[in-house]
């Protein structure tokens, strides 16, 4: 009934009006429809049109990734692809809220084997290349509207350079790094692990060639402790980044340990024993002392170190040179001596000091002067109370040998310039004597002589005693 009715429509007088109407001018209605619908796209375009997007430094995720390499038998390497650009074209309605953390991107390595009859495209240097594939966060409420056909990507493959892994262990070198307190020095360092062990691409491994820790010492003055990082290095002794070329270290850092203990400069002199009687009879000693650089000199110095308090209590190193030790010389000699058995043993010499000296004891023959001593000009002094001495007439004159190293010296000695004398009292307290009456006594006589002249041999005089009535 419908049916006829919407048929009637167009029947009767009333039907053909309409129908006259609808079809009156059709062309111009149909090019006005048209001309309506051009109006609306331009319209459109105007106010959302197409723009295009970058976004730079995203991060590719590599997928299925599992059996791209031996496990702990080889390493891989991203070449070229860790990050791409990414440029989306679309209308601005649709991009306009787009971020950069909505779009995804991956390298899946299966799919990629999977597509090439299940092998790895390389290029002309053996580097595999795995497809990058982009899509938006199904979370994006435009993503549909974003199609394969909107986006471009500036590479379209990630390059990965696939090769054997290397291990390899290395000292640990501990440097301390500037100078401790004044007057002491750092005597020891001991880190508390000796080696690390560093794993990586063979290629890279190879360039690393030492492993370092600095402790820090500057103005200390006793034993610290410290942590220190481990830094590597190659060849030309520059700093590597390991964590850039994908090294692993089983160790990070090291605790070192450092001695600090003082030190300072002591003299090493030497000590002639019984210099008179040193060299052999006739002869002796002019200088004695220890070889620097040809020259001879008294004493050297040398550097110690130890325990504050060892160090303190010593002030010199003291070395006799004895006849025990030496064979008594009639001329200048040189020998060595081993100064180590001199130092103390709670201080360390210093490792740059040579364990022996060389000294040399300078000896001569002593010039020789005869004299004659009138017995008359030989004095009796501190004469006992109660006594009178006196030289019998017996007695005679003596001649005596004046030596000693200075020529001129001994030459010079005459008999106006002697002083002879016999201390009585002396003698006889030294004896313990007590003197009998009318007695002959044979006493030392002392001759006073210039430093450095001596009596070839000593005589005696003898002394009468007469008590006094």
């Amino acid at each position: 009934m419908l049916k006829r009715q919407a048929v009637g429509v167009f029947c009767g007088k009333e039907g053909l009006k309409v129908k006259n109407r609808l079809l009156n001018n059709l062309g111009w209605k149909i090019l006005s429809l048209f001309i309506a619908i051009i109006l609306w796209v331009i319209v459109t375009t105007i106010s959302n049109p197409s723009i295009s997007k970058s976004f730079s430094d995203i991060p590719v995720s590599l997928t299925n990734s599992k059996d791209l390499v031996q496990a702990d038998k080889q390493v891989y390497e991203i070449l070229d692809g860790e990050t791409v650009t990414v440029t989306i074209a679309a209308p601005r309605s649709v991009i306009s809220e787009l971020k950069k953390e909505d779009i995804i991107v991956t390298a899946d390595v299966e799919k990629s084997k999977r597509e090439n009859n299940d092998s790895y495209i390389t290029d002309s240097e053996g580097n595999y290349l795995i497809g990058i594939n982009v899509k938006i966060n199904s979370d994006y409420k435009y993503g549909k509207e974003i199609t394969n056909d909107n986006i471009n990507v500036n590479i379209n493959a990630v390059k990965i350079k696939v090769e054997q892994m290397a291990e390899k262990s290395l000292p640990i070198q501990v440097i301390p790094k500037d100078k401790p307190a004044e007057d002491h020095r750092v005597t020891e360092i001991t880190p508390d692990s000796n080696i690390v062990t560093i794993k990586g691409a063979k290629s890279v491994i190879d360039t690393v060639v030492s492993a370092k820790a600095e402790v820090d010492v500057a103005g200390f003055n006793s034993d610290i402790n410290s942590n220190a990082e481990i830094k590597f290095f190659d060849a030309n002794d520059k700093q590597i980044n390991i964590k850039k070329l994908k090294i692993t270290a089983n160790i990070s850092s090291v605790r070192i340990a450092v001695d600090i203990q003082k030190e300072k400069e002591i003299p090493v002199v030497l000590a002639l024993e019984d210099e008179e009687n040193f060299a052999a009879k006739g002869y002796g000693v002019t200088r004695y002392g220890i070889n620097s650089e040809g020259t001879l000199v008294d004493n050297i110095f040398v550097k110690i170190y130890g325990e504050p308090e060892a160090v303190n209590r010593v002030s010199e190193i003291r070395i006799p040179i004895r006849k025990d030790v030496n064979d008594v010389k009639s001329e200048s000699y040189s020998d060595k001596i081993d100064i180590m058995a001199f130092i103390p043993s709670d201080v360390t010499l210093d490792e740059g000091v040579s364990k022996e000296i060389d000294y040399t004891v300078e000896i001569v023959q002593k010039s020789q002067n005869r004299l004659r001593i009138e017995k008359n000009a030989i004095a009796l002094a501190n004469v006992p109370e109660g006594y009178t001495c006196s030289v019998p007439d017996s007695e005679e004159n003596r001649e005596i040998v004046v030596w000693g190293l200075n020529k001129t010296m001994v030459a010079g000695v005459t008999f106006a310039s002697l002083k002879a004398v016999v201390d009585i009292n002396k003698w006889l307290q030294e004896e313990g004597i007590d003197p009998e009456t009318n007695k002959l006594y044979s006493i030392p006589v002392a001759v006073y002589l210039p430093d450095g002249v001596t009596l070839y041999e000593p005589f005696s005089i003898a002394v009468e005693f007469v008590k006094n009535n």
